[in-house]
C-alpha cells in the first residue's frame, strides 16, 4: 500500500497532539490507544496505475491536514492530498478507542481539546512517500521511499 510519512518535524506535532489529547482522557474509564505509525494511506485507484514513487511524488501538490474530528471510536485528521489536479481525500487516524465513546462528557471534553488545537491545518511541505509492506501480523515497514519537498 502506498503511504505518505510526514517529515520528523510536522510528526512531533502530531505526537505532541496525541499525547494531549491522551492527558484529557486519563482522567476517564477510557481505554484508547495511539495509533502507530502516523502513516496516511493512500489506497486510490489513482496510485495504482504508476508504480514510479518519483513520478507519483512528483504530480503531488499539495497535502493538508484538517483540524481532528471523532467519528465511532476513532480520532482522525481528514487529509486532502491533491495529485495531478485531482483531490484525494483520506484519514490520518491518531487515536482509537475499544468502543464507541458514548458519554456526553467524554465526546465534549474531547471536542473542546480537538477545536483549540493550533497546529490545524497543517500543510505538510516535506514528505516521504513510500510502499507499506506488512513484516509480520502486527507490524509493518516501509520497502521503498523518495522524499518529496513541494515548493
Amino acid at each position: 500500500m502506498l503511504v505518505i510519512i510526514p517529515h520528523p518535524t510536522e510528526e512531533l506535532k502530531l505526537i505532541k497532539f496525541c499525547k494531549e489529547l491522551i492527558s484529557v482522557f486519563s482522567k476517564d474509564d477510557s481505554f484508547f490507544y495511539r495509533t502507530i505509525p502516523l502513516w496516511i494511506k493512500l489506497d486510490n485507484p489513482f496510485f495504482s496505475v504508476e508504480n514510479d514513487l518519483k513520478t507519483i511524488a512528483d504530480k503531488i501538490t499539495s497535502i493538508s491536514l484538517s483540524k481532528p474530528d471523532i467519528k465511532g471510536n476513532e480520532v482522525f485528521c481528514p487529509v486532502c492530498v491533491e495529485y495531478n489536479n485531482h483531490q484525494i481525500i483520506t484519514n490520518l487516524s491518531l487515536l482509537k478507542f475499544s468502543q464507541e465513546i458514548i458519554d456526553d462528557k467524554t465526546k465534549l471534553n474531547l471536542l473542546k481539546k480537538l477545536a483549540a488545537s493550533e497546529i490545524f491545518p497543517m500543510q505538510l511541505k516535506i514528505f516521504r512517500i513510500g510502499y507499506s509492506v506488512e513484516v509480520s501480523s502486527n507490524s509493518q515497514a516501509i520497502s521503498s521511499s523518495v522524499w518529496k519537498k513541494i515548493k
